[in-house]
């Protein structure tokens, strides 16, 4: 395995988060932006398991029988109906709270490994089996908050660097090297396009080849600053719409977001609430293509007057095919440690709704009721 050069770290970390998390004290959960429907879908909810072991949950898959449970610190296998926890095994790893864990068939051979990785400041990226051993790690934060595959190969790959210094690094599917470029101190995540990557510097969204080079720049619509760069699927009005770009622009005072397509083209400004739902807006996952229900997740982290969590809520909700809020609701993950990768679940069945949600060390079941219960009450 070709090992990744590590670069000094540039500023002070500890005073930055400190003087962040004191400036970012909040007590209630935030009202939510989107539209109310005029028929809520009603929604039972019930505490399904604990799974300490896990340290945060942050994904689900159902394997046959069984209900698999990755976490930023182990993974575990549970009785799908019950919930009683068949195994679980720890990463040989340090367990930083933030790194999420996915499942995902990392060398397109049919079966899963799980992936631990954040774009961030934390690292390692690593690559494990399913019970829990290593396969590869790379002492390096990850750049992006989702796998690539950037040549189309099925195979997956990592976008990795020291956060705040130039120099990037495309892992393969084996922690090798592929390829590395100066790109520039500041990346907001990167997103795979039809063959290519593209990612934010903060000052214009540069477009690459699966290779790393520049193609071209595209300029944001009315300057600012670039801080922000998802994926969409199903944007409410924009079905077209494949990206959503985010900047702050000081001459309007306030987060500015655009719809763009396939090709980057611009399709047109989005009226939005309050930036802190960005994610969670935006990426929707459908639960019910019949119905043209989908699922969104939004984390709030809670912070003390001074440095330190207090509190974590997961916002979870649900959107006609209108894009009207039919269900939503604040969880909180009580006593246990803070989820990482908020949006863990799972759907069992989807008319009526079944669905498994994981947050912090807790795995929630939400119900719809049945069609026969709904009308004998």
């Amino acid at each position: 395995m070709e090992p990744v050069p590590l670069a000094s770290r540039r500023g002070s970390l500890p005073f930055l988060c400190a003087l962040a998390l004191a400036l970012s004290c909040r007590e209630e959960p935030l009202a939510a932006p989107w539209p109310r429907s005029a028929t809520p879908l009603a929604l039972t909810r019930t505490r399904l398991a604990e799974v300490p072991a896990v340290g945060g949950i942050s994904d689900l898959r159902v394997v046959g029988q069984e209900l698999l449970v990755a976490g930023a610190c182990g993974v575990a296998r549970l009785e799908l109906g019950t919930g009683r926890v068949l195994a679980s095994a720890p990463y040989p790893l340090e367990c930083p709270p933030t790194l999420a864990a996915r499942f995902a068939d990392v060398d397109g051979d049919g079966t899963l490994e799980i992936v631990r990785f954040e774009n961030g400041w934390v690292p390692p990226v690593a690559v494990l089996e399913l019970d829990g051993r290593l396969r590869w790690v790379q002492n390096v934060p990850a750049r992006e908050d989702d796998l690539l595959d950037a040549d189309g190969d099925g195979c997956l790959e990592i976008l990795v660097g020291n956060a705040n210094e130039d120099t990037v690094y495309l892992l393969d599917c084996r922690g090798n090297v592929l390829w590395q470029r100066e790109w520039g101190p500041s990346q907001n995540g990167v997103v795979d396009g039809a063959r290519e990557l593209v990612y934010a510097d903060g000052e214009a969204l540069q477009v690459c080849r699966a290779d790393g080079e520049r193609l071209r720049t595209i300029a944001p619509p009315r300057g600012g600053y670039l801080n922000s760069l998802e994926k969409v699927v199903g944007l409410p009005g924009l079905p077209e719409a494949r990206f959503v770009l985010g900047a702050y622009v000081k001459d309007a005072g306030s987060q500015l977001w655009w719809a763009l397509g396939e090709e980057l083209e611009l399709l047109g400004p989005l009226e939005r609430g309050d930036d802190h739902f960005a994610q969670a807006y935006f990426e929707r996952v459908t639960v019910d293509p019949d119905r043209g229900l989908s699922l969104a997740f939004m984390e709030e982290k809670h912070q003390a007057a001074v440095a330190g969590f207090k509190a974590s809520w997961l916002r979870v909700a649900l959107f006609d095919a209108a894009g009207a809020c039919v269900f939503e609701e604040p969880l909180a993950p009580g006593d246990g440690p803070l989820a990482s990768g908020p949006g863990a679940h799972v759907v069992l069945e989807r008319r009526p709704l079944r669905l498994l949600v994981g947050y912090g060390s807790t795995l929630w079941e939400y119900r719809e009721p049945s069609a026969a219960g709904a009308a004998s009450r």
